[in-house]
């Protein structure tokens, strides 16, 4: 049959990439189905050693490919950990990854509307445009009257007159 020679074929680690997969593995505690995806990272990484190769450097192929090898399989274990603590994350929290529900989005919103009206005219400007118009601090000081400096204690006096009013944190008195 014809077909059956189209087929394309899927290559089979390299013996090398074996022998560092069982280096990798040995030290990294894997089992024989982790060590067969090593493996197959190791052989991707000498089929880039291969490819990246200068001669003019003077290093052995195989020092290089070994390093680009096991360096392939140890980025797949520490991508594979980074994985796993992320659902185990998700799992003991199950809203993380989430935003705020919209009550809670809705509730926020009044917060701001309620704190809104009472603040003074430089913090307005700021809730404004850097929450409103999504603008700079410093752009909003060239068009103004304050400088930086005073927009950006403006901003920090702005975010703690919304923490106390959501709740998040006791009202300061000095």
């Amino acid at each position: 049959m014809q077909f059956a020679s189209a087929r394309p074929q899927i290559p089979q680690p390299e013996p090398a990439g074996w022998r560092v997969a069982a280096a990798v593995g040995v030290r990294q505690n894997r089992h024989a189905a982790q060590r067969l995806d090593l493996a197959s990272e190791a052989t991707l990484g000498l089929l880039e050693s291969q490819r990246r190769f200068d001669a003019q450097r003077g290093t052995r192929l195989t020092t290089f490919a070994y390093a680009r090898m096991r360096g392939r399989a140890l980025d797949a274990v520490r991508a594979e950990a980074r994985y796993l603590r992320a659902r185990e994350r998700a799992t003991e929290q199950p809203d993380a990854g989430m935003g705020p529900s919209v009550s809670e989005r809705l509730d926020a919103w009044r917060t701001v509307e309620r704190v809104a009206s009472d603040l003074p005219s430089c913090e307005q400007i700021v809730l404004h445009a850097v929450y409103g118009q999504d603008r700079p601090l410093r752009e909003v000081a060239e068009q103004g009257r304050w400088s930086v400096d005073q927009l950006h204690r403006a901003h920090q006096r702005l975010l703690q007159r919304l923490r106390v009013a959501a709740g998040l944190v006791a009202e300061d008195r000095q």
